[in-house]
C-alpha cells in the first residue's frame, strides 16, 4: 500500500521508542472514557477508569486502538491518551485539542512526563465532516481549521504526528443506492487535501515527522479480496454482519485488521529513515 510522502524528522524514535500516544477523533477511536481526561498508567494503558464503550459490534469489542494496545504495543509502557468521541468532526475537535489536552497533559504535568521524542499525535477525523459539506471551498475550510489545531500541538512540544485519512464510506451499507460519483468524490477530495495540507504542515514545521495512514486504501484491499481476510464477498455492504457493525461503523474484527496495519505502517519507519514513497 502507498506511503504519501512521509517525512520522518529528528524527533522520531522508532515505534518501539513511542511511550505515549495522544489520539484525537471520531467514532472510529473512542474507547468512551466517562470524563474525558484520560489519565493512564502502566496498569491500565489505556486510562483509568478502563475505557466503558467501543463502537464496535459490542460495547466490550475493541476497536482498534484496543488492539493496538492489547496485540501490537512497538513499546510494552505504551500509554494512550485518547480524546476521540463519538459523532465529533474538526469543529468538535478544537474542543478536543483545546480545551481538554492542552491545558492538562498538553502541559506536561508530573503524571504525564511526555517528550518530544516519546510522543506521537494520532488524528483520524473527517468522516462526519463528509457527511455534512459538498464544496471544495468547505472541505478547505475544514482542514486548516484542524491543521491550525495541529500547528497549537507542535508550539506544545508535539513533533510527531501520524494522520489517517478517511475510509471508503460509500461502500458502507449507509450507502447502499447512493453510491454515485458526486457523493464518493467528497471522501476523496477530503483525503487528497489532507495529502496537501500535510505537505503544508511539514514546510512549516521542517522538524517534524509526518506520516499519512491510508484507511482509504486499507478497507478497499480488504473490500476487493474479502477471502483473504476471512470475509464473503456478500459481507462486504451487509449491516450487522462481519464487515460492519451496523451502518457505517466497522466490526471488531476489521478493526484488528486495521491496528495490525498500523503496527505494520510503523514499524516501517525505523530511526534512521528520512522518507519513503510509494
Amino acid at each position: 500500500m502507498t506511503h504519501h510522502n512521509d517525512h520522518i524528522g529528528p524527533y522520531w524514535p522508532g515505534y518501539t521508542g513511542i511511550a505515549n500516544m495522544v489520539i484525537f477523533g471520531d467514532s472510529y477511536s473512542s474507547i468512551g472514557y466517562p470524563n474525558f481526561y484520560p489519565r493512564p498508567d502502566k496498569d491500565h494503558p489505556l486510562g483509568s477508569p478502563a475505557p466503558s464503550y467501543y463502537w464496535t459490534d459490542g460495547k466490550d469489542k475493541p476497536n482498534w486502538v484496543g488492539h493496538l494496545v492489547e496485540k501490537h504495543k512497538g513499546n510494552p509502557d505504551l500509554l494512550v491518551y485518547n480524546y476521540a468521541v463519538g459523532g465529533d468532526d474538526v469543529r468538535a475537535l478544537e474542543h478536543q485539542v483545546k480545551k481538554r489536552f492542552l491545558p492538562n497533559v498538553g502541559k506536561q504535568p508530573e503524571w504525564a512526563p511526555w517528550k518530544s521524542d516519546n510522543t506521537l499525535f494520532v488524528t483520524w477525523i473527517g468522516i462526519n465532516d463528509c457527511a455534512m459539506l459538498r464544496s471544495d471551498q468547505a472541505i478547505e475550510e475544514a482542514q486548516q481549521k484542524l491543521f491550525g489545531l495541529q500547528q497549537e500541538i507542535y508550539e506544545e512540544g508535539g513533533r510527531n504526528f501520524l494522520f489517517i485519512d478517511i475510509p471508503p464510506m460509500t461502500k458502507s451499507p449507509a450507502f447502499r443506492g447512493n453510491t454515485g460519483s458526486l457523493v464518493g468524490r467528497v471522501y476523496e477530495k477530503w483525503n487528497e487535501t489532507l495529502r496537501k495540507n500535510v505537505k503544508a504542515f511539514l514546510s512549516e514545521n521542517e522538524d517534524v515527522t509526518t506520516m499519512i495512514l491510508s484507511s482509504f486504501d486499507f478497507f478497499n484491499l480488504i473490500f476487493k479480496t474479502p477471502s483473504e481476510y476471512g470475509f464473503d464477498e456478500k459481507d462486504i455492504r451487509r449491516r450487522f454482519g462481519p464487515v460492519w457493525a451496523d451502518h457505517i461503523h466497522p466490526t471488531t474484527r476489521m478493526h484488528e485488521l486495521f491496528a495490525g496495519r498500523v503496527n505494520e505502517f510503523l514499524r516501517s519507519y525505523p530511526v534512521g529513515v528520512t522518507a519513503r514513497t510509494e
